[in-house]
């Protein structure tokens, strides 16, 4: 199978990209913002291309079979300053290689959207409830999957939304940031006595999902999220379990919803992924790998 995969260097994408590449009949074409390749692997052609411009697809295969669409802009919390790069690289380039998909002849294209899009709810979240964003980056990937859904009739399309990927290595996001406070002796902020509810997913079983997904006939919307429902109150005092630290809480009270929990019934059925990382187990792996670089 050939495959175009965007974000290969990224959280999801590097993990993604060794699982595709041990598959010895996918042709692997990888996009890199970076002048010089991140190396040389059978059957990996690396293609320079800047996703805030206009991409040039004459770097890119003439036939492709599928495309997967990881690749997002890192200045995501950064608005309005960095608007046009956010909306460059996540709406723009979705639709030039949308086009590109379509001349290429692909069967199926697959988009990396978040599960911010539906906003927050009380209840376990389904494909079918109306999104609701908040801000600017939820906005631009819910715009790009209206554009995603319209290509559907020359190609199956599938779109993920990611519910709080983590896994060692990650920076700056809820997980990595909640162990680096806790570490440091910085309060942890919790909402309405037990603080916002997830149910995060640990990378190994999002790339499981991710695989899986090209598979997929037709147009879909999948949640991609974790077992296991788990709130900030009880993440925190976990991780400080792990590390033999206790955290300090700061409690507020606030009337609005907070929880993000998905249902992922649709990920078991149609990508026959079932979760195997429970957070206790994922956590100890990453703040054991963030202890064995202190």
């Amino acid at each position: 199978m050939k495959i175009l995969l965007t974000g290969a260097t990224g959280f999801i994408g590097e993990r993604l990209l060794k699982s595709l590449s041990s598959a010895q009949d996918n042709e692997l074409y990888c996009t890199t913002r970076a002048a010089k390749k991140p190396g040389d692997r059978e059957r990996i052609t690396w293609i320079h291309q800047d996703f805030s411009k206009k991409l040039d697809f004459s770097l890119f295969p003439v036939r492709l079979d599928t495309i997967i669409h990881l690749a997002q802009s890192k200045n995501y919390r950064n608005f309005p300053e960095q608007a046009i790069d956010i909306f460059d690289i996540n709406v723009s380039s979705t639709v030039q290689l949308l086009d590109y998909g379509r001349q290429a002849g692909i069967s199926s294209f697959v988009f990396a959207s978040t599960g911010g899009v539906y906003g927050y709810k009380d209840s376990p979240i389904l494909e079918t409830d109306t999104p609701n964003p908040s801000g600017f980056y939820p906005y631009s990937k819910y715009i790009s999957e209206c554009l995603v859904k319209s290509y559907s009739t020359y190609f199956s399309t599938v779109i993920l939304r990611y519910f709080f990927v983590y896994g060692e290595g990650q920076r700056d996001m809820l997980m990595p940031n909640l162990i680096a406070s806790i570490m440091a002796g910085r309060p942890i902020i919790i909402h309405n006595g037990r603080g916002r509810r997830i149910n995060p997913v640990y990378v190994d079983d999002a790339v499981k999902a991710t695989i899986a997904s090209p598979a997929v006939q037709g147009s879909e919307i999948i949640n991609v999220a974790g077992e296991e429902t788990i709130s900030i109150l009880e993440l925190s005092e976990l991780i400080g379990q792990l590390i033999n630290k206790k955290p300090k809480l700061d409690f507020v009270t606030e009337n609005q919803e907070i929880d993000m929990v998905a249902d992922i019934s649709k990920m078991k059925l149609k990508l026959s992924v079932n979760p195997k990382i429970f957070v206790n187990e994922g956590l100890s792996r990453v703040v054991t790998s963030i202890l064995e670089k202190e």
